[in-house]
């Protein structure tokens, strides 16, 4: 993963966290795939993505 993207995820989960939201694998994993991709995802893209389908 690339600095910029990882100073991203960094800043969305920061972000999340100041706002009460609990860090879980399941936030950082989505988080990750939005960021990552870049483009708007239906429900249905991320449920059938790598990263979360276990989530």
């Amino acid at each position: 993963m690339d600095k910029e993207i990882q100073d991203r995820l960094d800043w969305a989960i920061q972000t999340c966290s100041e706002r009460g939201l609990r860090r879980t694998n399941a936030m950082r994993e989505l988080l990750k795939e939005l960021i990552t991709l870049q483009r708007p995802q239906t429900l249905a893209d991320l449920c059938e993505s790598d990263g979360l389908c276990n989530q």
